[in-house]
């Protein structure tokens, strides 16, 4: 009759059935299968090629950072738009904490190179 009428039984022998389903369900192994998805060659983005938005881009970053119109020039800078512009996903810009950290890293890692090469 529960079945029937979509009763929900709430008798200990009823709601401990229940519970031990769930975790039984819970406790299968998945496999990664579902998770993967075969890609279409065709699919991938396009490179972003519309230069118009690049340029006012740049320009407005040039101007609220105050930079020199050189810096659009230096190499680093091309660098870093030559790896945005091919990212297939949106790229996570780290915040000013991380920056710190990661450039105290590499000044460390320098130092140590540093003193590794004059024998120090």
């Amino acid at each position: 009759w529960c079945k029937s009428t979509g009763f929900l039984s709430m008798l200990p022998e009823d709601a401990n059935a229940r519970r031990k389903e769930v975790l039984e369900k819970e406790m299968e192994q998945t496999q990664v299968d579902k998770h993967f998805h075969p890609v279409d060659p065709d699919s991938k983005p396009l490179p972003y090629t519309d230069d118009r938005y690049i340029k006012e881009a740049a320009i407005q970053w040039l101007i609220e950072t105050d930079q020199s119109i050189s810096a659009f020039e230096h190499p680093s800078f091309q660098h870093m738009i030559h790896l945005a512009s091919r990212a297939t996903r949106s790229i996570k810009i780290p915040n000013r904490k991380q920056m710190h950290d990661k450039i105290i890293t590499l000044f460390k890692m320098q130092m140590t190179k540093l003193k590794d090469c004059l024998n120090i």
